[in-house]
């Protein structure tokens, strides 16, 4: 169990990036203002190590191609926004945030505004984890593709 204000450890993150992994999200639509949108197109990372960091494919209305990464460094879960789907496609945006024990043992994303139950990972909990990642790292008009 995760207390209240603890930061999480290592391995707590491990289980966290196993669950988003695991999740597969595939085919989700995400409004990211009143005129811009993303979709979700599957975990390109499902047969790597969590480690190496947790690719999503993301895919705009245009057909523009991007890829979120999400890692653990440093106590903060780190999201970079990619061109494109290669492995070697280029950085076009990096986003950190704090995730935390909260007061009812849950992981707490504020930044995120996201909670998450590690003992359980709910599928619906990591969906809307997951939605929010999308939401922060493609936000404030972030080309969320190479379009």
């Amino acid at each position: 169990m995760i207390r209240s204000d603890q930061t999480l450890t290592d391995g707590q993150a491990r289980t966290l990036l196993r669950g988003l992994r695991d999740l597969n999200l595939g085919a989700c639509h995400i409004d990211l203002s009143a005129t811009r949108s993303v979709s979700i197109q599957g975990c390109a990372s499902t047969d790597g190590p969590v480690e190496q960091g947790v690719r999503y494919r993301l895919l705009d209305p245009l057909g523009a191609e991007g890829m979120v990464t999400m890692s653990w460094a440093g106590g903060l879960l780190a999201f970079e926004l990619c061109d494109g789907w290669q492995a070697d496609a280029p950085v076009t945006r990096s986003v950190s945030v704090e995730v935390r024990g909260g007061a009812d043992g849950r992981l707490v994303a504020p930044t995120l505004g996201a909670r998450v139950d590690l003992a359980r990972l709910e599928p619906a909990e990591l969906e809307h984890l997951m939605r929010r990642i999308v939401r922060v790292v493609c936000g404030n008009g972030a080309a969320c593709g190479n379009g």
